[in-house]
């Protein structure tokens, strides 16, 4: 059994590892390394970089969830010549069909864009809708807790991550002249936190006796938020109080309906606010709705039972979603309301459109969800270090207020820690390999492992480089 990591290891973009047992080639996730469009033709091209493996020689895929950071490049792998089988839950399934379409749009557009201005070595995109359309026909789904057969030898198992809607863990065993060995590869996970709409707990990981584990918080703890009161506040003070605007950009799988959800508990305790009519725009965000109302059985159960006795989120009546762009402009009147609207870090999408409108208002709010990467937009107007900001080549004086509060769904260092902890055997434990965060969070994470797991090997993954188990 040997690991090799070729993805996510200096950053959190990008997950893709590579697992070898017995006669088998198993590649685990295989995402895009994502960046903003400054930066988009030399992503591009290290994501279509040749792979460091046969792609005729790997037999099995397993897709840990549906961020694209983990799955993004499997319509390029298999125009590639991949010809094997793809892993997935039902819900990450279901969920590809729209990455996969709008990151060929994305990359498309992208691609477009920067050409004018190259004469030559034009940008080619990884895939196209065709090749997106084309990779959904390959994934097989399995529930969690469900053994599956790779070979004579080798057997799978998918274990709940928590995260988002669908994420699970690989756990995959190798018996050899009577022995076992166990290797648990976490995925991204919220570990046994199940603070935020939607999320179940993680499953207890078991008898292992290697984890590749995520380190995306490794050097930090979340702060303890309550959301709902900073909701609240911001409802009365903005919309009732002075009549205006809040704009939330929002990631469309999964975050702009956990908003959702936690907005019909704020309206539910505070009526007035019933006149404050609720915006979902975003025509992947109101299709991943659906999918997740075609997905309860994997929501936590606190999360179904609440639904369930409110009516369906999807019937809620405050909320309007907004398909076509030309019912976006119209929100651009001076009424009170609240708009969510991509992309999360607004690097593009129709959020642009209403940060053009927005911004100049002194009575408006715009209130971010998420992380911010560096050099995006997003992450400019939150460091609020200039007056003013260009918007599609127009420059906005800065007038909105700006606010964000944290709502990850990443287990933090200590959670993370105390949830290797549920290993069954702690004596079989032998070796923690650290990845998908960037190179400080790991070496912090580390340190930290130390502390608590005894006689058990903490090592920071390399690129490409073979780790023997």
């Amino acid at each position: 059994m040997k690991v090799t990591l070729l993805g996510a290891t200096d950053e959190v973009t990008g997950s893709h590892s590579l697992l070898e047992v017995g006669d088998l080639k198993i590649l685990v996730d295989v995402g895009l390394e994502q960046s903003n469009i400054r930066q988009f033709a030399e992503t591009n091209a290290w994501n279509g970089r040749k792979p460091e493996y046969d792609i005729e020689d790997i037999d099995y895929i397993i897709l840990t969830h549906f961020h694209v950071d983990h799955i993004g490049r499997l319509p390029f792998i298999l125009k590639d010549g991949f010809r094997g089988k793809v892993i997935a839950t039902a819900p990450t399934a279901e969920a590809c069909e729209v990455a996969f379409l709008d990151t060929a749009k994305i990359m498309q557009s992208n691609a477009d864009m920067l050409n004018k201005y190259r004469r030559k070595n034009k940008i080619i995109p990884l895939y196209d809708e065709e090749d997106a359309r084309e990779a959904l026909n390959y994934i097989q789904c399995y529930d969690y807790n469900t053994e599956i057969i790779l070979s004579n030898q080798c057997k799978l198992e998918l274990l709940c991550a928590g995260h988002v809607l669908g994420a699970s863990m690989a756990k995959i065993t190798y018996s050899n002249n009577g022995k076992d060995k166990t290797i648990l590869f976490t995925g991204d996970t919220s570990a046994q936190s199940e603070k935020h709409p939607f999320i179940r707990k993680a499953d207890d990981i078991g008898d292992v006796d290697y984890i590749v584990s995520e380190s995306t918080y490794g050097n930090r703890a979340h702060d303890n938020i309550d959301i709902e009161k900073v909701l609240t506040e911001h409802i009365q003070n903005i919309c009732i109080n002075n009549s205006g605007t809040i704009l939330m950009p929002v990631f469309s799988m999964q975050r702009s309906s956990q908003i959702l959800f936690m907005l019909r508990e704020v309206y539910l305790k505070n009526k007035e606010f019933y006149k404050i009519p609720i915006y979902l725009d975003s025509p992947m965000a109101i299709k991943f709705q659906h999918i997740l109302h075609n997905n309860k059985s994997f929501w936590g159960d606190k999360w179904i039972e609440r639904d369930s006795e409110l009516t369906s989120l999807l019937d809620w009546e405050v909320v309007e979603y907004i398909d076509s762009f030309q019912e976006s402009k119209y929100l651009s009147n001076k009424f009170p309301k609240i708009i969510l609207s991509s992309s999360g870090m607004c690097e593009g999408g129709r959020v642009l459109f209403h940060l053009s409108n927005i911004l100049p208002r002194k009575t408006d709010l715009i209130l971010f969800s998420g992380y911010q990467a560096e050099g995006t937009l997003g992450r400019k107007l939150l460091m609020q270090e200039h007056k003013s900001i260009s918007i599609n080549r127009e420059q906005k004086i800065i007038r909105a207020k700006i606010d964000a509060f944290s709502m990850s769904s990443h287990a933090d260092y200590n959670q993370i820690t105390e949830y290797i902890k549920t290993t069954s055997n702690r004596n079989k434990l032998k070796k923690v390999i650290l990845n998908h965060g960037d190179t400080d969070a790991k070496v912090v994470f580390k340190e930290h492992l130390k502390q608590h797991l005894d006689d058990v090997e903490i090592m920071i993954g390399e690129y490409n480089k073979i780790i023997f188990l």
